[in-house]
């Protein structure tokens, strides 16, 4: 057992470093793709018409998310060494909300899928992390897009109740789950 123990920790101490490797390695490329994405959307290179002017962003939104999930690994190895922690700060949801529906966008227009959000309050704030909760967001956004039929719809909607200081997000589509 303490020879199984001893092994699992090298493991263990193997994973956090290719993990570590892996993210440093992706992170050098993605930020190059960033950077360009923001010269090009001011202009650095020359005037652009609004669809290309909405593409650049869209590129330059992806790759911070993409960014955001290769942080995502690092903090594989934080959970594992009980050093997670949440970044706490203020958000506007409808803003969150946006952004997450614009990660699945090319998807649903792909499929010509009617995609809404549905808000009880577009005014609230939030205090929580961020990140994670547009993670958490796309992820369900992408599932309904995946599995909704070609012209079906999705809807993510918020409900607030200021009496308990509560809010819900719910993902519908017409798909099959």
């Amino acid at each position: 057992l303490e020879k199984l123990s001893s092994a699992l920790m090298i493991v263990d101490s193997h994973k956090d470093k290719f993990l570590a490797m892996v993210s440093h390695d992706m992170r050098t490329p993605l930020n190059a793709v960033l950077g360009l994405s923001e010269s090009l959307a001011e202009g650095v290179y020359g005037d652009m018409n609004a669809k290309q002017v909405q593409s650049i962003n869209t590129i330059a939104e992806s790759g911070r998310h993409l960014l955001s999930l290769i942080n995502d690994l690092l903090d594989l190895a934080k959970i594992g060494a009980g050093k997670m922690e949440l970044e706490l700060d203020n958000a506007n949801v409808e803003d969150m909300c946006q952004a997450s529906l614009r990660f699945v966008l090319e998807q649903a227009q792909k499929k010509n899928l009617k995609l809404t959000l549905a808000m009880d309050n577009k005014s609230i704030m939030l205090t929580g992390d961020e990140r994670r909760l547009k993670q958490i967001l796309v992820n369900l956004l992408s599932n309904a897009v995946k599995f909704t039929p070609d012209g079906g719809s999705v809807t993510l909607e918020t409900k607030c109740d200021i009496d308990s200081e509560s809010l819900m997000f719910s993902v519908r589509d017409t798909g099959i789950g």
